[in-house]
């Protein structure tokens, strides 16, 4: 069992390793595909520029380093400090424009055409689509093209970044469902605040868990000894005054 107490954090910039931090927050979330990553470092002799690649890992001592976001540096600002504003990988598919019309196409086919153009590698469902006799593309960014698709073939699929592979298919076939270990949240154990809404959603504050995902599957012991197993919608992990902490909102899943 992992000893909880005394977190820390590795931030890599390129070749930079940055070990010193004010504040940081990550953001990851169902709901909006771009994960979010702020930071305040004390000012050092380094120069962070808009587009270098920035990978933050945070872990607990003698227990190892889990990878908690990989992006780009979006914009710094310097002042008593340098703050860093970093968006994931879906930054790229914000900065490519799709113009094309496609010919009796799947949406694999669309998507493997937009995911090469922008340069990223990617695991797309193997599930048969009907074909599209034409499907027209004006000056779209990829992100916006995929809730097209979504659209379009009237499916509901999750879309994001493991690391650098861009994924899209059903919830159900993802690594984050398929391959993630259920953490155990007991109310009074691991749980600063359990605040449960009446339609089965929630917000859950517990210390900083760098392995857990959205779209992760958690199941959480309420003060009642009720078990309720859930998909995590956002997570929000903070540091600040030497303290991890996260913030799960989470959504009930029903039989």
């Amino acid at each position: 069992m992992i000893d909880y107490i005394a977190p820390y954090y590795v931030i890599e910039v390129g070749s930079k390793i940055i070990q010193k931090i004010n504040m940081l927050e990550v953001v990851s979330s169902r709901i909006n595909p771009v994960d979010i990553a702020e930071l305040e470092i004390p000012i050092i002799n380094h120069d962070f520029q808009a587009g270098q690649e920035i990978i933050i890992k945070q872990g607990y001592r003698k227990k190892g380093l889990w990878q908690l976001f990989r992006g780009f540096i979006i914009n710094t600002s310097t002042k008593n400090t340098v703050k860093l504003f970093c968006e994931d990988y879906m930054t790229k598919l914000k900065d490519t424009k799709i113009n094309k019309t496609f010919i009796n196409c799947t949406p694999q086919e669309v998507l493997k055409y937009s995911l090469a153009k922008a340069g990223m590698k990617y695991t797309l469902t193997s599930i048969n689509f009907r074909k599209k006799h034409h499907f027209i593309v004006k000056s779209k960014d990829v992100i916006t093209l995929v809730k097209l698709i979504n659209q379009t073939w009237e499916v509901d699929y999750d879309f994001y970044f493991d690391d650098d592979v861009f994924y899209w298919g059903p919830w159900e076939d993802s690594p984050r469902y398929m391959g993630s270990e259920i953490v155990k949240f007991k109310y009074g154990k691991n749980v600063i605040d359990l605040a449960p809404n009446d339609d089965g959603s929630g917000i859950l504050k517990t210390i900083s868990m760098p392995f857990i995902r959205h779209s992760n599957i958690i199941k959480i012991v309420d003060k009642n000894n009720r078990e309720i197993i859930s998909k995590v919608d956002r997570i929000t992990t903070t540091l600040k005054d030497d303290k991890g902490r996260c913030q799960i909102e989470w959504q009930e899943l029903k039989n």
